[in-house]
């Protein structure tokens, strides 16, 4: 289970699932940086890595690191998907209704557009720092019945300080359903007091009563936070800077084992 793809160049590499030997994929100009995985479903995986300049001087590039499924093989889940990366893609709404399918380009017009807009600070201020930003797209495949989307990102634009930004999606590979706490476990209050335990724990709490003392906020008691994913050895709750607590405490997180989510999980995780 990858969280963030390393920034790297792409050596193209094709490879087959069904046969475990090379297929022979024609890409287009603009995939030429890209790698293609077949899937056992014929689902094309397409990863790349762009990079665009940025301020003057020997400064990082903004990068972005990214997965997509090629759509000459889509299940409806591998559909959504893409419809999903799509929409976070989207800058320019006007463009927005004309492109229709994900790829290379529009990430690096991601990056661009981010560049574009430090250039007008720096228009207005000689002195503002560079900006930067570092973002990947994964999608985690492990699972036959859901498809795991991964967005993370850090960066910064001006300020006191950057930031980290981390947003999951989980999608019924079937269906093309997006999937929310609430199919999983059912009664998520419940759930959330079950999960409390496991919370205080991994972040060294000794109780609840301490949470609001310590400078966490819940509005109406302990809630798990929907950016959740599944990793090999279980549930893995992901919560934001600023969502439950001063941007100082960082990123929150906390995971429970499959052996003790057994009795608590009313959706089927077909491992492949």
């Amino acid at each position: 289970m990858k969280l963030l793809i390393p920034c790297v160049f792409v050596v193209l590499t094709f490879f087959s699932c069904q046969n475990g030997g090379e297929k022979k994929v024609d890409l287009t100009d603009d995939q030429k940086d890209t790698t293609v995985i077949i899937l056992p479903e014929k689902a094309q995986l397409i990863a790349g890595n762009v990079e665009v300049p940025i301020g003057e001087g020997d400064h990082e590039p903004l990068r972005f690191t990214f997965e997509y499924f090629d759509t000459s093989y889509q299940t409806k889940g591998q559909k959504k998907i893409n419809a999903i990366i799509l929409e976070l893609l989207s800058t320019d709404k006007k463009k927005k209704s004309i492109v229709k399918e994900v790829n290379e380009e529009l990430f690096r017009e991601h990056l661009t557009y981010f560049r574009n807009e430090y250039e007008k600070y720096k228009e207005e201020d000689e002195n503002e720092m560079t900006w930067y930003l570092d973002m990947s797209i994964s999608i985690d495949t492990s699972y036959s019945s859901i498809l795991q989307l991964i967005f993370a990102e850090t960066g910064f634009a001006g300020g006191a300080h950057g930031w980290e930004g981390f947003k999951t999606t989980l999608v019924d590979n079937k269906s093309g359903k997006v999937l929310k706490l609430k199919d999983f476990v059912g009664n998520v209050d419940q759930f959330d007091r079950f999960a409390l335990k496991y919370f205080l724990k991994q972040n060294d709490i000794e109780s609840e009563d301490q949470l609001e003392e310590l400078g966490y906020w819940f509005e109406d008691g302990f809630k798990c936070t929907e950016n959740f994913y599944f990793s090999d050895k279980g549930m893995v709750f992901v919560y934001n800077q600023y969502e439950i607590a001063p941007y100082v405490m960082g990123i929150p997180t906390f995971e429970i084992p499959f052996k003790d989510l057994q009795k608590k999980l009313v959706y089927e995780l077909d491992e492949k």
